[in-house]
């Protein structure tokens, strides 16, 4: 408990919003779960999302999330293309290695 006390209080500074969330996990902290086992009861991470206000960023991560495969995908396409050109670099230069 003094960790996440510790890491709230580095993040979000001293205030009175992370030592009410510290208060409620003290509280919480033996009774409820890990994570809801149902989809039905609210667990300790659930809880923990709807305290932060975690939720509010889920649209975006997802397009984010989106974007950063399309990105990758991209980023591969490119890789291969170099590879590819690197290849018939090697072996237009075979013949010049041979005259020098």
């Amino acid at each position: 408990m003094e960790q996440i006390a510790q890491v709230s209080f580095q993040i979000f500074g001293n205030s009175d919003h992370v030592k009410s969330i510290i208060n409620r996990l003290g509280v919480f902290s033996f009774k409820m779960p890990p994570r809801s086992r149902d989809g039905h009861e609210a667990g300790l991470l659930e809880f923990l999302e709807e305290v932060i206000g975690s939720h509010r960023y889920i649209k975006t991560l997802a397009k984010l999330e989106q974007r950063v495969e399309t990105l990758d995908h991209a980023r591969e396409e490119k890789l291969v293309r170099v590879g590819l050109v690197e290849n018939e670099k090697n072996k237009m230069m075979e013949p010049v290695k041979k005259v020098f």
